[in-house]
């Protein structure tokens, strides 16, 4: 299957917005929401739309679990693996095995998401 090269531009540019707030020495607050839950709900959004983008990117029919669904969620693991490590390295941050985790957390509930949606598209369209 030949997919068009520009399919992947959203989840580069993705990575992209993920790489420029992890090389921030502070991140912008939220009054009255803790900033734990601001992080945890960020790793959560981020990682979730970024395994969706890739695997949009990949031209996944999001319906059914395939090989190519399953290499976008270990790509996507991997990007919050390497986040982790670049983040390491700015003043003010750290990295943890904590975040990898949420990361992989959400880019599972971000395909879950898309599945349940295409499943529920495919079925209203058959009946």
């Amino acid at each position: 299957m030949h997919l068009p090269l520009i399919r992947i531009i959203p989840a580069l540019l993705w990575m992209l917005g993920i790489f420029a707030l992890s090389s921030q020495s502070r991140l912008p607050q939220a009054p009255g929401i803790s900033t734990q839950l601001l992080a945890v709900a960020g790793h959560l959004v981020a990682f979730g739309v970024l395994a969706i983008l890739i695997t949009w990117g990949a031209g996944v029919d999001f319906s059914y679990l395939s090989r190519r669904t399953l290499a976008a969620y270990a790509l996507t693991v991997f990007y919050g693996i390497s986040d982790e490590i670049h983040q390491s390295f700015v003043p003010g941050r750290y990295a943890t095995v904590e975040d990898v985790m949420i990361d992989a957390i959400g880019a599972a509930a971000g395909l879950f998401v898309m599945y349940v949606v295409a499943r529920w598209r495919r079925e209203r369209e058959t009946t």
